[in-house]
Parts: structure tokens; C-alpha cells; sequence
């Protein structure tokens, strides 16, 4: 809790496939995660998202366009869709008041500029796409952050607002594991830093 956990490494190392592995959307021959003294084993038999879900792990894919954004859905649905539960009575129908004001103030809170809360997420700019990702995994109140490449192809100052982002995320107490294929950025807000190299890792 409180870490931030870089890993590096080249294109086709490991480096997003251990993160889907640990989530849950990818099978795993074996392995298993040890969280708070209890041990939950991986594999698809054993271990879906909604799993990693449930014990507070969340991930923002690399690939906001097709897994991690619903991009022609609204903005508001699209940082909503992990924490529906919470919004829900127990007959499961949605308290939508309840939904719209949180959703407003994560959006706030990551800095999204939006004209309108239910425009859809195409609308937006490469780097409040992201934010939108972002601010997905933040409702879901996880507490363990899996971030793959979390500022790819986005313009400087989105870039530094996530970094501020993920900074005060560890102050919070959260535990980060973030991939990124930009070296300078690993070095500037990393407390420790991990190789891939060829599906092995090895601490830096």
C-alpha cells in the first residue's frame, strides 16, 4: 500500500500480459496472489475480473479504444460501468441521482473537460479519453491499481495531471502497478522499478 511499482521493458516481454493475467481476463496456467493473508489462485477456473473486482483490483487497459472505453456510450456510463452495484437497491434497479452526482465529482476530480456529461466519449480528446479511463477505476473505489501505459498518446499537461493523479492515489494508501514503455517517466514517479525480459521479471 502507498508503492508505486514501474515496470519496463520492450514490446512483447510480458509487461501487459502479466497485468491481465493478475486481473483476471487472460488465463493463467498458474500462480496465485497473496492479498491481506489470503491467497486467491489465478487461472480461469479459479479467477475472473469480477473476482479481482470484488477484493478491490482494478485495470486500465492499453487499449482505451477497444477494452477500456465504450466510446460511443456517454461519458457518464462509460465511468460508471465498474461501480453500477453501488448505485443499485436491492431489487437492482439504479438510484441514477445517486449515480450522476458521483460520476460528476470523479470527472471533477480527474479534471475531465467535457460540454456535457452524456456526450459520448469519441467526443473527447485523446488525453480526456484517458481521463475517462482513469476516472472509471477511481469510482470503483479499488484500492489495488493495475495502469497500462496510462498516458500513451496523450498531449504534455494530461500527461503531467495523471502523474499528479497517481501520485496523491499512493499518498491515499493505494497500491499501483504501472507499465509504461517511457523510461523517464518510470524514474520520476516510481518508488520501485521492475524489468520484463522475455516473460520473466526481475527487480531493478
Amino acid at each position: 500500500a502507498g508503492e508505486i511499482l514501474g515496470v519496463a521493458g520492450l514490446v512483447g516481454a510480458g509487461r501487459t500480459e502479466t497485468l491481465r493475467r493478475i486481473f483476471g481476463l487472460d488465463d493463467a496456467r498458474a500462480g496465485a496472489i497473496t492479498l491481506r493473508d489470503k491467497t486467491f489462485l489465478l487461472g480461469r477456473r479459479h479467477h475472473h475480473p469480477g473476482d479481482s473486482l470484488a477484493i478491490g483490483m482494478s485495470l486500465m487497459s492499453e487499449n482505451r479504444k477497444e477494452e477500456g472505453l465504450a466510446i460511443d456510450l456517454p461519458i457518464r456510463n462509460n465511468i460508471s460501468f465498474s461501480s453500477l452495484p453501488k448505485f443499485s437497491d436491492r431489487w437492482g434497479r439504479l438510484k441514477l441521482g445517486k449515480e450522476m452526482r458521483e460520476v460528476t465529482q470523479v470527472a471533477d476530480r480527474v479534471a475531465i473537460k467535457y460540454a456535457n456529461i452524456i456526450d459520448p466519449v469519441v467526443a473527447l480528446s485523446g488525453g480526456n479519453q484517458q481521463k475517462v479511463a482513469l476516472a472509471r477505476v477511481l469510482l470503483d473505489g479499488s484500492r489495488i491499481l493495475l495502469l497500462d501505459e496510462p498516458t500513451r498518446g496523450i498531449d504534455v499537461l494530461s500527461k503531467v495531471e495523471i502523474y499528479n493523479l497517481i501520485g496523491e492515489l499512493a499518498v491515499q494508501g493505494c497500491a499501483i502497478i504501472l507499465v509504461s514503455s517511457y523510461l523517464p517517466e518510470l524514474f520520476g514517479i516510481c518508488d520501485a522499478l521492475a524489468v520484463m525480459y522475455r516473460g520473466h521479471m526481475s527487480p531493478v
